[in-house]
């Protein structure tokens, strides 16, 4: 897709959540920055293709949008995967794990949204910080929560995720949280942080809550070798 060989709108696969679609991807992807670094207009082809995805669904539907919500799931480094991600959204929510590399990989990264906004995409806004895999009962973990609350206000979410097993243990069984443990604790931050989220855009637009539309939410997965550090 990113290459141009498969469109947008046919790369996006059906999944076991209603009105939920994905564009999946296996370790291939890994290969992809060497294989797009000699493409011209490499930091925007995801872009491209997300926008010739929207026109033409648009014109085919009286210019209806094709989902409510496009998430991009980067990978945890800051290549050009995650700079076509960045190129190619309104806004970003990054998620922080409740150590201490994590809190200082945080401004390395808001270094790249910074750069991203002068040269490449000047709407793009951080809407949020995740603070995630937080345990309680860790010192660390509360400092490191107490540190992002201080130097960023507002701008952290009020729900973050906790360390839960459920959460490690239902992509192994191809299922999401919410599919696999639906009473977790893990299922039960995601669905207040989902809440928050929606809340805000509330705020921003009143709109519908409850999707219309059969395409409400498309995912793009990182590359199944990488684990999340922020999204």
């Amino acid at each position: 897709m990113l290459l141009g060989e498969v469109p947008f709108a046919a790369a996006l696969m059906p999944t076991g959540t209603p009105l939920l679609q994905a564009v999946p991807t296996d370790l291939d992807l890994s290969g992809a920055e060497l294989e797009l670094s000699n493409q011209f207009g490499r930091e925007t082809l995801l872009r491209e293709a997300v926008a010739t995805w929207r026109a033409e669904h648009a014109r085919a539907n009286g210019g209806e949008e094709p989902a409510d919500f496009v998430l991009f799931d980067c990978p945890p480094s800051l290549g050009l995967l995650s700079i076509n991600a960045l190129a190619a959204s309104d806004e970003v929510f990054i998620c922080v794990q409740t150590e201490f590399f994590a809190l200082r990989g945080l401004s390395k990264l808001m270094d790249v949204v910074r750069l991203v906004q002068r040269r490449l995409h000047p709407a793009l806004r951080i809407t949020g910080i995740l603070p995630c895999l937080y345990d309680s009962r860790l010192k660390l973990g509360r400092e490191v929560l107490g540190e992002l609350k201080s130097h960023f206000g507002a701008e952290v979410f009020a729900r973050h995720v906790g360390v839960n097993v459920k959460l490690a243990e239902a992509p192994s069984f191809g299922q999401t949280i919410f599919e696999y443990a639906p009473e977790s604790s893990g299922a039960r931050d995601y669905r207040l942080l989902a809440e928050e989220v929606l809340s805000m855009g509330a705020e921003v637009e009143p709109k519908e809550v409850e999707p219309k539309r059969e395409e409400a939410l498309v995912i793009l997965p990182r590359a199944a070798s990488e684990s999340p550090v922020e999204s």
